[in-house]
């Protein structure tokens, strides 16, 4: 049995993770809230596909009827809300934004906006600068038109495209240039040097009770990430590794009642936080002139709490949604 609480208490630390990875940009030295990102955010991105994959399969799986609209209606407004908040800063304090390592954010042009609005990403336009962490919305969303089709394929086919896109993954990992970043690549590179991870995911819902199923989603993670090691923190494949193991044995987990209503909450906070966390790290820099890690993150963590309850929460009630 699915305990979807637990899965949502992992996706709050894998958008916690991403969060204090984020904060070296504008913080002038390390401290406890800094040494998160060791646990990797690209593993942490990793372990959201994981768990995307999972969760759509499950949701396909019910009732292909109304897929999209409930994706759309889960997925669009916050998102919509994020890409505006993304913009404030520089209409406050003009554009660009240099931060405390230098890193230099600019104001979009509307071509680069207008793309990120219809999650063109990573395929025609480049993420906003401002909020780079919507790349990986592109890559989902494409999983999800795709999600109907990839059901009726049978396993073969499917452990076939998730082998292909794994080799393309490793192909660049030896071939690309040393200031390479999938999060900016184009022609919808990152679509395909990432959908193994997603496919795995799916495929694990799939087959959940057969060893291979769990043997590839950890074994294939952790190999692919050794290729890029360039770019893996202390803890290695860690966090991909907690994020397979959290997804098989979740089930098995026991927790009281309390702690999993916590775990929903948190869950339910874990989608705002990473579309809101990185504008509200530059508005606090950038306007309010803020220098400490932990004054970031509260103001990153209030921001997503209030926009979850303005947006999300009355959208879901509304709409009668339910987190697939």
């Amino acid at each position: 049995m699915i305990q979807w609480p637990v899965l949502g208490g992992l996706r709050f630390f894998l958008a916690w993770v991403v969060l204090c990875s984020h904060l070296r940009h504008s913080v002038p030295s390390g401290d406890l809230l800094m040494s998160f990102q060791n646990f990797n955010n690209f593993s942490a991105v990793l372990g959201f596909l994981l768990i995307s994959g999972f969760s759509i399969a499950h949701s396909v799986s019910k009732a292909t009827e109304g897929f999209y609209r409930r994706r759309f209606i889960r997925v669009y407004p916050l998102y919509l809300a994020a890409i505006i908040i993304s913009l404030i800063p520089f209409f406050l304090v003009g554009s660009p934004i240099t931060s405390l390592d230098s890193t230099q954010y600019s104001q979009p042009t509307l071509t680069n906006l207008i793309g990120n609005l219809i999650f063109l990403q990573g395929f025609i336009v480049f993420p906003l600068g401002s909020n780079s962490v919507v790349w990986t919305l592109s890559v989902e969303i494409f999983c999800y038109l795709l999600a109907p089709v990839f059901i009726k394929l049978n396993s073969k086919i499917i452990l076939s495209l998730i082998g292909i896109s794994a080799g393309a993954y490793i192909l660049f990992s030896q071939l690309k240039p040393p200031d390479a970043n999938i999060a900016f690549l184009r022609y919808g590179l990152p679509l395909i040097l990432l959908l193994w991870a997603w496919l795995l995911g799916f495929f694990y819902f799939l087959n959940a009770e057969k060893p291979l199923a769990k043997a590839l989603m950890i074994g294939l993670g952790c190999l692919l990430l050794e290729f890029h090691s360039g770019r893996i923190g202390d803890f290695d494949s860690f966090t991909y590794v907690i994020s397979a193991l959290v997804l098989i044995y979740s089930g098995s987990i026991q927790l009281s009642e309390p702690i999993l209503q916590a775990f929903n909450y948190l869950g339910d906070l874990s989608y705002p936080l990473y579309l809101f966390h990185s504008p509200a790290i530059l508005f606090g820099y950038a306007v309010l002139g803020l220098r400490t890690s932990w004054s970031l993150v509260l103001l990153a963590l209030i921001s997503s709490i209030f926009f979850y309850h303005l947006i999300d929460q009355p959208v879901r009630i509304k709409k009668n949604q339910k987190l697939a």
